[in-house]
């Protein structure tokens, strides 16, 4: 709710419209890593629940995970 506050603020929006929260609130707020954050688990925790670096778990909640090639020999 501070985001909207300070949107509807920015654009001199008063009294603080549903618009304005809508435009603010909106934008990914079902995404994986909102989500993840509202019910605890930030990079840090996922990684040590992992047991990988926090940088492959950012990664992983960004969609820029790069694929591992497995090579048979």
């Amino acid at each position: 709710m501070t985001l909207a506050f300070e949107e509807a603020y920015s654009i001199g929006s008063k009294p603080v419209t549903a618009e304005v929260i809508e435009t603010v609130l909106a934008v990914g707020l079902d995404d994986l890593k909102p989500h993840l954050t509202r019910n605890g688990y930030n990079a840090k925790v996922l990684a040590e629940l992992l047991n990988v670096r926090p940088v492959y778990v950012r990664s992983f909640l960004h969609g820029q995970l790069p694929l591992l090639t497995v090579s048979r020999s």
